[in-house]
């Protein structure tokens, strides 16, 4: 990744189902995306996945903010300033 990428988009349209362990995963994709900077987004969450990232408190860490139903508005966020309204509330406290 180049200096200048400032986010990470996981395309989950082909995970129509998630478990725990899955869950686990994205959130040590999503901190090691804001230990280097970059902000985390999903696009194209199915509803059972949602619910194992909400079960899981993943949702909380991700901000249900960053889950975009489409990649073309998650590139916009993304791309967009990061004091823009789409990331209020999207940085959290890893831990």
């Amino acid at each position: 990744m180049g200096a200048d990428t400032n986010g990470f988009i996981f395309d989950a349209g082909a995970a129509a189902q998630i478990d725990s362990t899955a869950a686990a995963m994205l959130d040590e994709i999503r901190a090691m995306a804001e230990e280097r900077g970059m902000k985390f987004a999903i696009v194209e969450l199915h509803s059972e996945p949602l619910d194992v990232l909400e079960r899981s408190g993943v949702l909380v860490k991700i901000g249900s903010n960053m889950i975009f139903d489409d990649m073309d508005e998650a590139v916009t966020a993304l791309s967009a300033n990061t004091d823009s309204p789409a990331f209020q509330g999207a940085e959290v406290q890893s831990g």
